[in-house]
């Protein structure tokens, strides 16, 4: 599994929480010294949407301790803008759907205290190598 950004220092785990193969809730913070950062944008920091999608994947191929690849997603809104110096840490919620081993769904929410970041429905995601897929 390559967790890219997790790597790189863009985000740390807080916390961790599962509810069988149903749901998982992680805390993150953000690091705003990140060099992502110095280019989105160094007077005011904002975390960009495809860095929030990445750590989704990351979460998920952490949880199933398997590559994932993202087929399909039904919809996905970016509901607000996280500042990493104002919002240091958010909630990822993912509850998952049904799998049949090899393929499964999710909808994902960003979210701290009450205010809601980001949503997508019914992302869809291969379990496995690439290879595996072909």
């Amino acid at each position: 599994m390559n967790n890219l950004l997790l790597q790189t220092g863009f985000y740390t785990i807080v916390s961790e929480e599962t509810n069988g193969s149903t749901e998982l809730k992680t805390r993150i913070r953000f690091n705003a010294g990140s060099e992502v950062f110095k280019g989105h944008f160094p007077e005011f920091p904002v975390v960009p949407g495809v860095c929030l999608l990445e750590i989704v994947k990351e979460l998920i191929s952490s949880s199933y301790k398997s590559k994932i690849l993202i087929k399909a997603v039904a919809g996905i809104k970016y509901l607000s803008v996280i500042n990493p110096l104002n919002t240091p840490e958010v909630i990822f919620h993912i509850v998952f759907g049904e799998t049949d081993g090899k393929s499964c769904s999710a909808n994902i929410y960003v979210i701290n205290d009450s205010t809601v970041y980001m949503k997508a429905n019914k992302l869809e995601f291969f379990i496995g190598s690439e290879q595996e897929q072909n």
